[in-house]
């Protein structure tokens, strides 16, 4: 059975449409899959970076609290001492954490030093 030239012309279309939608198809999900890798390689660096200040944090306020030269200082004063030591490092690292951010994490460090001792 012989194709006519027209029959050759019209598989040839339909090949060639199926070839673009198999393009953009793989080029969407391609796409989507890089997408979600970057969510969760951002997501995996934000949580260590976070532990990494968090643990920063906990030694600087067990440092404060039992270094013999801020002891005379009232509980403001240390954690004033606190906030500015963690703030130069984060500046040092190009790290971003507001104020209000850091205020927490020297409570939570607080806390946690409450309950060890």
């Amino acid at each position: 059975m012989a194709m006519t030239a027209e029959f050759q012309e019209a598989l040839y279309a339909v090949l060639m449409a199926v070839a673009q939608l198999l393009a953009v198809g793989i080029t969407i999900v391609g796409g989507y899959l890089l997408l979600k890798l970057r969510i969760y390689v951002e997501a995996k660096i934000g949580a260590e970076q976070y532990e990494w200040v968090r643990s920063f944090v906990l030694s600087t306020v067990t440092a404060i609290e039992q270094n013999p030269a801020f002891r005379e200082l009232a509980n403001e004063e240390k954690k004033q001492q606190a906030l500015e030591a963690i703030q130069r490092f984060c500046t040092q690292h190009g790290l971003t954490y507001s104020i209000e951010q850091i205020d927490q994490l020297i409570e939570e460090a607080v806390h946690n030093i409450k309950i060890e001792f």
